[in-house]
């Protein structure tokens, strides 16, 4: 589907206080005073985005998945996905729909932070997804061909919603 933009942001965001950060981004509670945020939720974590972000962080330690090692580069402990759509697209609802179809997708695995944001002159949606999950403590490895799969089902599932 065209129509929509699934990027994920290459940041590993490896330190706590990085997440911290992208959690109050994404609710819209950093030190902007522009207000951006329109929606904001979570699927497995409270939504004050403090208490959201000390939660994932709970899971990724309880599981031994949160530590930097010493000279290496800091491994993924979020996935950050930004999904756009064309700037026609401005029903609010829609979207919303839309952000929990694609939280849908992880949720049963993993927890799920998203915000939908009209800071630039189309809605898009936030979501943060924590790389440990919550069921077994695996932590989520992907390859490019499993990426572009899943990237497909993210747009699938938003066109079932926008084309109903």
């Amino acid at each position: 589907m065209e129509n929509i933009i699934i990027k994920l942001v290459k940041e590993p965001y490896g330190r706590d206080k990085d997440i911290q950060n992208l959690f109050c981004y994404i609710a819209g509670e950093c030190d902007s005073k522009e207000e951006h945020t329109r929606y904001c939720c979570g699927e497995g974590v409270p939504l004050a985005p403090g208490k959201a972000a000390r939660r994932m962080i709970s899971v990724q330690k309880s599981f031994g998945k949160a530590r930097r090692k010493y000279g290496k580069k800091a491994s993924r402990r979020i996935y950050h996905y930004i999904v756009s759509f064309l700037l026609s697209m401005d029903d609010a609802n829609c979207v919303k729909l839309v952000a929990m179809e694609i939280a849908d997708i992880f949720s049963g695995q993993y927890q799920v932070y998203y915000g939908i944001h009209e800071d630039e002159a189309h809605l898009h949606i936030h979501y943060a997804i924590n790389a440990v999950s919550y069921v077994d403590g695996k932590k989520w490895h992907k390859s490019r061909k499993e990426i572009e799969k899943l990237e497909a089902q993210m747009r699938e599932r938003a066109g079932e919603v926008l084309w109903r």
